[in-house]
Parts: C-alpha cells; sequence; structure tokens
C-alpha cells in the first residue's frame, strides 16, 4: 500500500512538472512573439471551403476568397487540404458541419448523401454556397458559377472558327458530377450553336464523354484510349474542364498528334497557356478565378447579415487563343 502512494506521488508531480515546462514554454513564446512585434489576429466569423479539386483553378479561388476574408476579418481555411491522406468531398463536409463555422462554401460532388449533407448543415444554421458545380435540390443559400449557357454558345462558335466551313467530327469531353451543374446545357447548347452556324453542305457530327476530372490518372488514361483508337480519332476535341485540357494536351505530344487534332480547352493554367502559345492547343476558355473567390465570401458575408442573399451569381467568361 505504502508502494501504491509513493508511486501515485511520483506520477502526480511528473504530471506537475510537465504541465509547468508546458506552460512556461508557451509563456516565452508569447513574450518573444511579442517583443518581435507578432500579435493574435481576431476574426468576426470563420468560413470553411470544401473540395477535393487541387488544381490551379481552385488554388486561386482559395488564394482569392482567402484574401477577401481577410479584409472582411473572416477567417477561412481549406477543409482537408493539409492532411495526410485524401478525402472526399462528403466526409471534408462532414468534417466542416462538425466545426461549426459561420459559413461553408463547397464544391460538391456526385455522391450519394451530399444533398442530405447540405440540408443538415443549414438546419444546424450554417449556411452554404455552391461553387462550379451546383445542387439545386438542396437548401443551399446561393450557388457561384458560369453561364452554361453563354458556355455552350462561345465553346460551339470557336468549333466553327476552327473547321472554317470543312466537315469533321467533335469530341466533347465533360466532367461526370451533377446532372443539373449545367454541363448538359452547355453541351447542348454548343450542339445547337454549330447547327444552325454550319455552311449548307458542312458534315459536322458531335459525341461526347464523361470523364472523371478528380482523378487525373482516370482521365489520362481514358484520353489515351481516344488516340489508340484510329477509326475513332476526332478533328476537334473540346474539354469542359481543366484535368481533361491539360491531359488532352499532352496527349497530343505523347502520340505526335499536334496539328492533326485541335484542341479547345478550359481555365488559363500556366501549363495551358503554355500549350496555347507552342501551338498544342488551340484556345481555351478563361474564367474568372479571382472573382469566384470573392464572391464566395460576400454571398456569405450577405447572407450571415441579412439572413438572404442572390440565388446565383454569374462568373464572367471569354475565349483566348494565342
Amino acid at each position: 500500500m505504502k508502494r501504491t502512494f509513493i508511486m501515485s506521488g511520483i506520477l502526480i508531480a511528473l504530471a506537475a512538472i510537465l504541465m509547468g515546462g508546458l506552460w512556461l514554454y508557451a509563456d516565452r513564446e508569447l513574450k518573444e512573439a511579442s517583443l518581435s512585434g507578432g500579435s493574435m489576429e481576431e476574426y468576426d466569423r470563420h468560413y470553411m471551403l470544401v473540395s477535393e479539386d487541387r488544381s490551379q483553378q481552385w488554388q486561386t479561388i482559395y488564394a482569392s476568397a482567402r484574401e477577401e476574408a481577410a479584409r472582411q476579418k473572416v477567417y477561412l481555411e481549406w477543409v482537408g487540404a493539409d492532411l495526410p491522406e485524401g478525402y472526399s468531398a462528403s466526409e471534408c463536409m462532414e468534417i466542416a458541419s462538425a466545426a461549426r463555422p459561420d459559413g461553408i462554401i463547397l464544391h460538391p460532388d456526385r455522391e450519394a448523401g451530399m444533398t442530405g449533407l447540405i440540408d443538415e448543415a443549414f438546419e444546424e444554421g450554417i449556411p452554404v454556397v455552391t461553387v462550379l458545380n451546383d445542387d439545386s435540390a438542396s437548401r443551399r443559400v446561393s450557388f457561384i458559377g458560369v453561364n452554361s449557357y453563354q458556355m455552350g454558345e462561345i465553346y460551339g462558335s470557336r468549333v466553327l472558327d476552327v473547321l472554317d466551313g470543312a466537315s469533321g467530327r467533335v469530341l466533347v469531353l465533360r466532367s461526370g458530377t451533377y446532372e443539373d451543374n449545367g454541363g448538359s446545357l452547355t453541351y447542348s447548347q454548343l450542339l445547337k450553336t454549330v447547327e444552325t452556324g454550319k455552311d449548307a453542305g458542312q458534315e459536322v457530327s458531335i459525341d461526347h464523354i464523361e470523364m472523371n476530372a478528380a482523378n487525373s490518372f482516370e482521365a489520362e488514361e481514358g484520353i489515351r484510349d481516344i488516340f489508340l483508337d484510329r477509326n475513332r480519332m476526332p478533328d476537334v476535341i473540346v474539354c469542359l474542364d481543366l484535368t481533361a485540357t491539360e491531359c488532352a494536351s499532352q496527349a497530343l505530344v505523347d502520340f505526335n498528334e499536334v496539328g492533326e487534332v485541335t484542341v479547345i480547352g478550359y481555365y488559363a493554367s500556366e501549363k495551358v497557356l503554355d500549350a496555347i502559345g507552342k501551338g498544342v492547343v488551340d484556345s481555351t476558355l478563361k474564367v474568372d478565378s479571382e472573382e469566384i473567390g470573392r464572391l464566395c465570401v460576400s454571398a456569405l458575408d450577405e447572407y450571415c447579415a441579412l439572413g438572404n442573399v442572390s440565388n446565383y451569381f454569374t462568373i464572367g467568361i471569354e475565349m483566348i487563343s494565342k
């Protein structure tokens, strides 16, 4: 019994020493920060961004949103960006909701249950803004994206410019995301624009393939299959996301098809712009990602302040070439 008391006393003493050491360390760090001019930032609200996409486009969106958030005294963090293993958008959405932020910026995927997670967050008093991909069946407070009708018109017009009156085969690569994210409308408007704008006697066949933009390896394999099938080789490839654009441009080089197949891309990343400069990619749709980031924060700010916000914000787009 006496030995037990002694051991307990030693453990308590060690714990006290450890806690004391941690307190002294923290106190020293705070004093050093104070002496070096460091200070603790104070924020009025806390927002969280949820997106599996780690492309340059989303890096730009996050950087812009974080800059705008800082101006409004809002702390913004990207859920899962620094975690050692990848988590799905649904898993990150659950993490974000559990943290009880003042708002969530979400790039939704097509996983089952995402609509329910958005609704649950809203019921808990957490407004959700969807970006680029929408979930109109959910209780999201606003959607920030491109005008799908305009996007289809721009792509269709560029296809006609590239073909220049000649007949040809066009293949559209689009992401397999939400059916109502505008991809179907973009594709149908592209078809309509080409059909009504082509010359008399000009034959243009247009087909599409669903690509998994979240997995670059799958996208690369899918595009390589296209180039391996010589009988189905298109004259023009239209890419509706950045991953497909970068993979298609690389495949052109790998299969020595530069100048034989024309690629019309999406988003002006450094890699895509370099490919345009070298004549590998014909043109690309430029999306103002910095504006997207600012609008994400502004939409949540407006909802938090007024209790309502516009249901839809449209982002400016334009086609750029060499």
